[in-house]
């Protein structure tokens, strides 16, 4: 007896000859077209189940069709939902705007995803790590797109009760629930002339010094883990190359220390809190969240810039759920700290383009928004979901 096809060739087949798009074709329109052709697959009761449905599509998808510039964290989400132990066969109902091609069958070979073969075994698909990137590329013309967003929407609209910038930047309090904006300035101005002090610091004994200041910068943010000496040294050798970066054409990722990317970012933004920001897990995760809004009401924008905005979110003492899905990788989180600052550091620019108040305290006397108060306002957003 000839061996039954697959409901994932069934699909393929069907879409085949009802001819089909093949070039960037949604999930979404994959999973309508095999829920009207579902009566068409097999299965030992004669009525296809829910779960061997999605499995059927999720197979399709992994067999059959090539991602258009998903991160890989999405590709690694997929291959692991296959799993029957633990498994997540309806995952692609989660990104219905997710694009792929169809492949061809009679082509030389079936996609299946990058550095991944056909066995069945599964293992983590490791992260796609850049080793270095242009400066202006971080804060081009497609970017500014998501800038004006961002920056618009906290201006205009009510976020955890604040609305506007100012009204926003003024209600940050650190400790949470106890301090205020300004002390939070002051301990800015404090830890700024505390970490540079110890990079410039060339003394016998100086690498203890700056061990100290590193664990005080962690003790501060209530991480309990001391930072080993040599973790010490290379934090800081990151600091003064991050201070010769700020006017290079080329940032080097493999050049700036990220094991602990909320705490050693910390770090990097006290130094110089003009160019750098911090990249902890509230940080990240309203930068995810605005990134989601642009998903739902710039779908266009979103999709140009989807690499380049899903931000991943450092581990935190809170969990805080990915909107966009996109996993941390330690080895990425340099790339993430770079274009966040980057992007922190445009909306500062624009808000002071558009003449906007300035803010009541500086680290420095000004009269101008700051990445740092944009980073203030970012870590208040972060506390809780406003989507």
């Amino acid at each position: 007896m000839a061996k039954k096809m697959a409901n994932q060739d069934i699909l393929y087949e069907l879409w085949e000859t009802s001819n089909m798009s093949r070039d960037k074709v949604t999930i979404e329109e994959i999973g309508e077209f095999a829920e009207n052709k579902k009566n068409s697959f097999g299965s030992k009761s004669g009525r296809i189940t829910y779960s061997g449905f999605n499995y059927a599509v999720l197979k399709f998808i992994l067999q059959y069709c090539s991602p258009l510039d998903w991160p890989k964290s999405y590709e690694s989400d997929f291959e692991k939902a296959k799993n029957p132990s633990g498994g997540n066969y309806g995952i692609w109902r989660k990104y219905p705007e997710l694009r792929v091609n169809v492949k061809d069958k009679t082509s030389s070979r079936i996609y299946r995803f990058r550095g991944r073969s056909s066995s069945s075994s599964v293992n983590p698909v490791e992260p796609s790590v850049q080793h270095m990137v242009s400066r202006d590329s971080l804060v081009d013309g497609d970017m500014c797109v998501f800038i004006d967003f961002v920056a618009g929407k906290i201006d205009e609209q009510v976020f955890l009760g604040k609305k506007g910038w100012l009204d926003q930047l003024t209600s940050y309090q650190w400790p949470p629930e106890k301090g205020s904006f300004t002390s939070g300035i002051n301990i800015r101005k404090n830890f700024h002339d505390i970490v540079n002090c110890a990079a410039q610091c060339s003394s016998p004994g100086s690498e203890y010094i700056k061990q100290g200041v590193c664990n005080a910068v962690g003790h501060w943010s209530g991480i309990s883990k001391e930072i080993s000496l040599q973790d010490s040294i290379e934090i800081f050798e990151s600091i003064q190359y991050l201070k010769r970066a700020t006017g290079e054409d080329q940032i080097s990722f493999d050049k700036i220390f990220k094991r602990r990317i909320a705490t050693v970012s910390k770090m990097y933004y006290f130094s110089d809190p003009w160019n750098w920001t911090i990249y902890d897990s509230r940080v990240a995760y309203a930068l995810s969240q605005f990134a989601y809004l642009l998903s739902q009401e710039k779908r266009e924008a979103f999709d140009t810039l989807r690499d380049r905005i899903s931000f991943t979110i450092p581990p935190g003492r809170k969990a805080r759920p990915n909107p966009l899905y996109a996993k941390y990788y330690e080895a990425d989180s340099a790339l993430w700290f770079v274009r966040a600052s980057k992007f922190l550091k445009a909306i500062a620019t624009r808000l002071n383009r558009k003449g906007l108040e300035s803010p009541p305290d500086h680290i420095r006397p000004s009269d101008r928004w700051e990445l740092y108060h944009v980073e203030m306002v970012f870590f208040r957003l972060g506390k809780e979901q406003f989507l």
